[in-house]
């Protein structure tokens, strides 16, 4: 019995069946009550009907042929039932809401009932060309009728009704291990999903918190590796930064250029390491984004200014913002609208949306194909796949915009159509 019990504990599935068993039996047991209950009302009925004909012979006799009315008015004084009386001399009823004769449905013993309003009980017998019919229980009569079938259906609500609440406290550990999951998936590594079961649930939800620390692991492994690369990289990129400025050779442009590079990549991985933390520190300041686009115009586009567009849609606001952080985004999409954008001009489009502004810089290049737009803001990943010198960077560039956007509390978004250019929306919230 022990071992039964604790495979009941362990087992969601066995307790999932046990319920629907017990249901079942509960369902079975009440379906017999009900038809008992029935049956037993069956042969009562059999059994009264001829002691009701007999005593419908005795009243057909105190009536009289032909029917006398005040005795008929007598016996429905005395007698639980109502009286029609239909013959050469007219229709009497003894009470208004006595059914038309040809209303009811009478077999060939002469009964009928019916069920509208309220269920009654029909004698008719045939004398001497009078039709006498009589009710029971009489029209005045407040009759209370609860057939064995509404007990059946209000006994089989109860019981599913515990039904319901059974199987909603078995599965009640799926609703937290949905919210542990979206809590860990937006990036929660440290939650934990309540282990307290045994069963299939509760292993679940083990191997959900297990899954979670492996992940966390991975993530921070990969985060302290590429921290101690870029860190061990500065060292020797300084070096020979120095070493450079001690040569004396004509022609050093090509090993400055690769130096500046290497040395980007490296400031690049660390910031987006710094800011793929969810305790990313931010120096915020109030900043007018407009004049923030033309310093970076004049800073770093000075020679291609002219290729740039800008328009201020209204009166901007002020936010608080992280300068340094902020110019890098504009820095990184603008020089790429450069790069991608072919000769055409970039048209970089400001305006107020609500309390927050919004940023639109486009380029009408060769586009983006729709199978990589919305995987070019990942870390690393390009379109050319070939990542040779000539065809861009590492592909941190849009990660950092987008994640600068992210812990600003916007969003950037990116609309391209091939042949026809390229559209970087980044959204900015007070």
């Amino acid at each position: 019995m022990n071992r039964i019990l604790t495979a009941l504990r362990r087992s969601l599935f066995a307790r999932l069946m046990l319920i629907f068993l017990v249901t079942a039996m509960a369902l079975g047991a009440l379906k017999q009550i009900s038809d008992a209950l029935v049956e037993e009302e069956r042969p009562y009925r059999q059994l009264v009907r001829g002691h009701l004909r007999t005593y419908v012979d005795y009243l057909l006799g105190e009536l009289g042929t032909p029917p006398d009315r005040a005795r008929a008015r007598a016996l429905t004084r005395d007698a639980p039932l109502d009286i029609r009386v239909d013959g050469p001399a007219g229709t009497w009823t003894s009470h208004p809401e006595f059914p038309q004769i040809a209303d009811l449905d009478f077999d060939d013993q002469g009964h009928a009932r019916t069920w509208r309003h309220k269920p009654r009980y029909y004698v008719r017998s045939e004398r001497d060309g009078y039709t006498v019919v009589f009710a029971t229980p009489p029209f005045d009569h407040d009759f209370a009728f609860a057939p064995a079938r509404h007990y059946m259906l209000f006994g089989s609500l109860i019981i599913l009704l515990l039904c319901y609440l059974a199987v909603r406290r078995l599965f009640s550990p799926i609703r937290l291990l949905h919210d542990g999951v979206q809590r860990i998936g937006a990036g929660e590594l440290e939650y934990r999903v309540p282990a307290n079961r045994s069963d299939e649930l509760g292993e679940l939800a083990s191997a959900v918190n297990t899954m979670a620390g492996d992940v966390g692991q991975m993530l921070e492994s990969k985060r302290q590796l590429l921290f101690a690369i870029s860190h061990e990289l500065r060292s020797p990129i300084t070096r020979a930064r120095l070493a450079l400025e001690l040569l004396d050779v004509a022609d050093t442009r090509s090993l400055r250029d690769d130096l500046d590079e290497m040395e980007r990549i490296v400031a690049d991985l660390l910031e987006g390491e710094r800011l793929s933390s969810r305790h990313s520190v931010l120096q915020r300041e109030p900043c007018d984004l407009a004049a923030l686009i033309e310093d970076v115009l004049q800073e770093d586009f000075s020679a291609q200014h002219g290729r740039f567009t800008l328009s201020v849609d209204g009166r901007i606001p002020a936010l608080l913002l992280d300068v340094t952080r902020m110019k890098l985004l504009l820095r990184n999409l603008l020089r790429n609208a450069l790069v991608y954008g072919g000769e055409e001009n970039v048209e970089v489009y400001l305006h107020a949306a609500g309390e927050g502004v919004t940023l639109q810089i486009s380029d009408h290049g060769e586009g983006i194909p729709a199978q990589h737009i919305d995987k070019v803001s990942e870390p690393f990943y390009r379109v050319d796949s070939s990542r040779n010198r000539g065809s861009g960077g590492i592909g941190l560039g849009l990660y950092l915009c987008r994640r600068i956007a992210e812990v600003h509390g916007g969003s950037l978004a990116i609309n391209s159509v091939q042949g026809e250019g390229t559209t970087v929306e980044v959204k900015l919230t007070p």
